[in-house]
């Protein structure tokens, strides 16, 4: 579950940060870059590394949700999710 949500780079074209989510009891850091196109893609970094594909396709998945739904601003700064 994402709890938290930080944009720390904001370009013209892309924005970049890093997702706090509560994963088997302990909270982990997920990177993460939005290309700000029209739909909006997410790409979830530390794909085979951190995360398997299939974390890293569900972590993409949620954020995008989560962007949507919620109305994050593409925005430097730090947002916190409602359940």
């Amino acid at each position: 579950m994402i709890k938290r949500v930080s944009i720390q780079l904001n370009q013209s074209l892309v924005c970049g940060g890093c997702a706090f989510v509560e994963r088997d009891g302990q909270t982990e850091t997920i990177f993460f870059d939005v290309v700000k196109s029209l739909p909006i893609t997410v790409i979830v970094g530390s794909r085979g590394k951190q995360l398997t594909d299939k974390d890293a396709d569900f972590y993409e998945k949620s954020l995008l949700e989560l962007f949507i739904k919620h109305d994050i601003p593409l925005k430097i700064g730090a947002y916190l999710v409602s359940a």
